[in-house]
């Protein structure tokens, strides 16, 4: 996983730096999705941790099925992050939905 990301070019600073980035990003995006799903998401920080581990599936899906020259470019690679992340938000959520009923 390291490789197809390419985080094993990184420098440990730069990891921890890159890890730091993530997660307060993944902390914004989980504060706007939890007031956009209100009740039916996971709080903030479930919803954090399932955006960012969709944005990983996303961007791995993409490396798998379109290959590494895909990867290279960022509007493609935005769009399997975000698909990802709504993906793995919606699945988790119907989830809880049949759950609770």
């Amino acid at each position: 996983m390291f490789y197809i990301l390419r985080l094993d070019e990184l420098s440990a600073p730069s990891l921890a730096l890159l890890a730091a980035i993530i997660g307060l990003a993944g902390l914004l995006i989980g504060t706007v999705t939890d007031a956009i799903m209100g009740d039916r998401g996971f709080g903030v920080v479930g919803n954090a941790l399932l955006t960012i581990m969709g944005c990983v599936v996303g961007v791995y899906a993409e490396f798998v099925f379109l290959g590494p020259a895909y990867v290279q470019d960022l509007l493609m690679t935005a769009l399997a992050a975000a698909t990802g992340a709504a993906a793995m938000l919606l699945t988790f959520g119907v989830i809880k939905h049949w759950v609770q009923d």
